[in-house]
This record gives C-alpha cells, structure tokens and sequence, in this order.
C-alpha cells in the first residue's frame, strides 16, 4: 500500500513538496497543540505562572493555528494535482493503448476510475494533514504523561495494546468489502448508462422498462448500499469502540488501581485529564487505518486498468510515412479474430488479401456481422493484424509507424462521435470553409461554425451524420472511410453522397472506402468486396499488387 502511495504521489515534484510540507505542518501544529496542552495543565498546577509560560501560550496557539491551515492548503493543493495528474495519465494511456484494450475493459470501468476511483483516492490523501496533526498530538501528549506519571503511563499502554488486537481482525473484511464495492459500482454505473443511452428504447416498450429497473438497476444499487452500509457500520462499530474500550481502561485505572497499587487517587485522576485530552486524536489515527483499505482498494483497481493499458503516449508525434503520389493501400493474408465470451467460439476474419490503388472508390458489402467493421478498423489502423501484413504503397505496417499510419486516413464510423467543436481543427480551417461546407450539406440555416465551434449539436440523428461528413472532409485525408454513412439519410441525400460526393473526392486523388447496402449504387465504385461469415467471396478485389510489393 505504501509502495502504491509513493507511486501516485511521486509522480511530480511539485506534489511531493505539497505532501512534505503538508505532513511537516501537520506534525508541527500536533507539536504545538500538545504543548499547548500540556503548558495549561501545568499552569492549573502551578501557584504562580511566570512571564515565560504566558508568552510560551500565545506563540503555541499561533502555531497550532498558522500551521494547520498551511497544512490544509497544501493538502488541498496536492490532492487536486494528484487528481488531475491521474486523469490526465489515464487519458494518455488510454491514447496511447490499442482500441480491442480498451474495448476489452468497458466505458463503465473506465468511467468509474476516472470519477469514483480517483475521488476515493483524494479524499483518503486529503485526511493526511488531520492524521499528522493528530499523530503528533498523541506523540508529544503521551511523552508528557510518560514523563509526569511513569508507570500510570505503563499500566495505560499495556491495557490499550490489549484492546488494539480487536482492531486487526476487522482489516481483511474490510479490504474485501471495498474491493466488492469498487466492482458494484462499476456494474451499477454500467445499468445506469444503459438507462440514459437506451431511454427511447425503454419508453417504447414498458415490459423492457421493468426488466431495467427490477432486474438490473435495483438489484445492482442494492448490492453497492450493502456493501457501502457494511463498510460504515465497521467505520463506525471500529471508530466507537476504540473510545468505549479507551473509557473502560480510564474507569479501571481510576476505581480499581488505587486499591491495587496504593497510589493516591488524586494522582490518577490528574494521569486522567491528560488522557482525556488523547482520545479524540487516537480516534483519529485508528479510524485512518481502515481509510488506508480504502486507499489501497482504490488504488488496485487504479493499478489494474493502468497495466491493462499502455504507457502513455509519447508526446512526439511519429514522422510521416515516406509515401508519395498516389497510394496503394494492400492486405496480404491478414487475418483477426475477437475473443469471445466465456463459452462462445471467437469471430475470426481473414485471412483476407486485396489490393486497391488510388484514386478509388471501394464499397465493402455483406450481411450484419460479416466482419465489415472489423475490416474497416484494421483498414484504418485501430486494430493491428493477428496475422499478415497491410502495405502503404509496398511498405509495411507495424507497431513502429501504425500511428502514422492513421494519419492517412478520415473516417466516419456508423457509432461516430460528435465533438461539439472541430477538434483540432481550429487553427487549419477557416470559418468560412466550414459554413461553406455546411450549406452544401444542406445545414446552412439550422448549424453554423464560428471560432471553429458548432452552434448546436440538437439536430436530428441524420444531420449529425451530415456534421460528422463535414469534419471529416475538413480533415483532407488521403483516405476516407464511410461506414453506413447514408444509412439514415434520405433519398435525395444518398443520391448526392453516391453521385456526387464520392466522385468529387475521386477526382480529387483520393481512395474512398465505403461500407454499404445500398445495391443501387454499387456502379459508382471501382471495386466491391463482399464479406460472408469474415471471408471474402465473389469479390473484385482490384488489381494485383506490382511485383515486389509484398
């Protein structure tokens, strides 16, 4: 756990000086408050207080409150640099790892670490300077009791290391309690995204609404309030008992020892008062070690998505690939195949060869999960072949040049996205452009572009569609890929995407692949692949590559 620690917080220089000059605050104002402490018990004592012991008072109390504000400021820096250097990893890493990761861990995982994960992790380290204060509170608190009644002192930690036994059978059910509720809320948070994403869906058909909530969204919130409400009841059970078993020591010592011992009662109730003033703060130190299982639970699963994914990204882009003139886009015997669920045979594609050279226009037809999607991903370069080789004008693609790879192409997925903004853009295309583009697409009167953002994104599903032609044709990619881009367009509009659209950006130079059903219009392209079942069949799929090219 502590090794996780040093991992999260030593990440940047900065926040280790936050941490260190949060822990020394914290302890120093610990310090003073027990010598604050015990100066008055003193000063109650004492006939007569000198100068020295007055001033000693006022410069004790401006330190315990000077330097527990220090140490709150600097925690709550550290904590907000932690938090952002966390998601600003998880985002690079994310980047920076391959699209089956991240598919293969889920949006729900991945959301639940960015928000719950992360905000468990800054809360446990945002109780650091409370913990330092307290801790050095008890520190100088029992060296001053120690130093005034010896063996009191002595009898008091032998009962206390008695009673601190009850705290270490807890711990593992604690830990397994929190790992259980960090995956609960993953699989609630998942249900409550199908919610949201599925609420059409859901308010057309009553019985389906049922099943979510009955079925899913309750059984999965119930199980995380179980959890939750069984881990604050061992909070609180562990927190109480801590100062019931403290009381039951003090009460023995004050009406049992003298009778035992001899020693006078006035001294054990002056050993008392001190030790009254000890345990709020013990409290406080053993509460922290079950924050710490919460901290370590957090930071396991933080670990665990981490190694799933890649080291970020590096932040040099890879040079361009050495292409010039047309492109010839070629897969020789490329073959991929998604793992299946747990008793499912996987979906293979491949091996698949074609070879297309631009300018071309390429349709890739077959029925539902023939593969084309898949194809169209490895095309791209978002999945990496299991097995042959894709080419760039005979060049061969690998893990060293696959991101520059991408960069040839524009794409428009039939699950795209819509960035409220043309990200990335902003400093390459002029407004005009843009607003010239969008009335073309017949978007003029409901969508502009001003400063690079759109001024809405409420439209219908098929405008969206229409948005995200847009972006892609700003990019000016030498490749673009269209997946069912017209399949929720009307009549006039696929007409314009088959007829016109497509031979301006053949004519343009550029290879266009499309993923369609739309049979009526297989004369515009220059080649169709038609997939059944992940392999090719009856397909014109170009001419062969030049010799040497493989």
């Amino acid at each position: 756990m502590w090794s996780q620690l040093r991992q999260i917080v030593g990440r940047r220089r900065q926040v280790t000086v936050l941490l260190a000059v949060a822990v020394a605050a914290g302890l120093l104002g610990g310090a003073c408050t027990s010598g604050l402490v015990a100066l008055i018990h003193r000063s109650i004592k004492a006939a007569v207080l000198p100068p020295t012991w007055v001033l000693g008072f006022f410069a004790l109390w401006a330190g315990h409150g000077a330097l527990g504000v220090l140490s709150s400021i600097a925690v709550a820096r550290m904590t907000q640099e932690v938090m952002l250097d966390l998601r600003l990893d998880l985002g690079q890493r994310l980047l920076g790892s391959s699209l089956a990761t991240v598919e293969g861990i889920g949006e729900a995982r991945l959301l639940a670490v960015f928000t719950h994960v992360i905000d468990t992790l800054s809360h446990s380290l945002e109780r650091l300077p409370t913990l330092m204060t307290r801790l050095a509170l008890l520190i100088g608190l029992y060296a001053y009791m120690a130093w005034q009644a010896p063996q009191l002192f002595a009898v008091f930690v032998a009962g206390m290391g008695l009673g601190a036994l009850a705290y270490v059978v807890p711990l593992a059910a604690y830990r397994r309690y929190q790992r259980h509720a960090l995956a609960a809320h993953d699989d609630h948070l998942r249900q409550f995204r199908a919610l949201v994403g599925g609420i059409k869906e859901l308010l057309q058909n009553r019985h389906r609404e049922r099943a979510l909530l009955q079925r899913h969204l309750q059984p999965t919130g119930e199980r995380l309030k179980q959890l939750t409400l069984r881990t604050v009841l061992m909070d609180a059970a562990v927190e109480r008992w801590g100062e019931m078993y403290a009381l039951l020591v003090l009460a023995l010592m004050l009406f049992v020892l003298p009778g035992w011992t001899g020693i006078a009662r006035a001294e054990v109730g002056d050993f008392l008062l001190l030790l009254l003033f000890s345990l709020g703060p013990m409290t406080t130190v053993i509460g922290f070690a079950f924050s710490l299982q919460q901290f370590g639970a957090a930071a396991g699963r933080l670990q665990q998505i981490g190694m799933a994914l890649s080291a970020p990204a590096s932040a040099t882009p890879s040079p361009a690939l050495p292409v010039d003139g047309p492109l010839a886009l070629g897969f020789d015997a490329v073959a991929y195949a998604h793992a299946g669920n747990a008793g499912d045979e996987p979906f293979h594609l491949g091996p698949v060869s074609f070879y297309i050279e631009g300018p071309a226009v390429l349709f890739i037809t077959g029925g539902n999960g023939s593969g084309k999607s898949t194809l169209a991903k490895l095309l791209c370069g978002l999945y990496a072949p299991q097995a042959g080789v894709i080419t760039v004008n005979g060049l061969a693609i690998e893990a060293g040049n696959r991101d520059a790879y991408r960069q040839l192409f524009a794409t428009v997925f039939f699950d795209f996205f819509l960035f409220d903004t043309l990200l990335g853009l902003e400093d390459q295309v002029d407004d005009a452009r843009a607003n010239e583009l969008l009335a073309r697409l017949q978007l003029g009167r409901k969508v502009a572009v001003a400063d690079g953002v759109f001024s809405t994104l409420n439209v219908s599903q098929g405008q969206r569609r229409r948005l995200a032609l847009l972006v892609a044709l700003l990019e000016d990619r030498p490749v673009y890929v269209f997946d069912e881009w017209a399949a929720d367009q009307d009549t006039r509009f696929k007409r314009f995407f088959y007829r016109e659209l497509l031979p301006d950006l053949k004519r343009q130079g550029r290879i266009v692949v499309v993923i369609t059903h739309d049979d009526t219009f297989y004369d515009v392209a220059d080649h169709v692949l038609k997939l059944v079942d992940g392999r090719l069949v009856g397909s014109d799929s170009g001419p062969p590559p030049p010799a040497g090219s493989r």
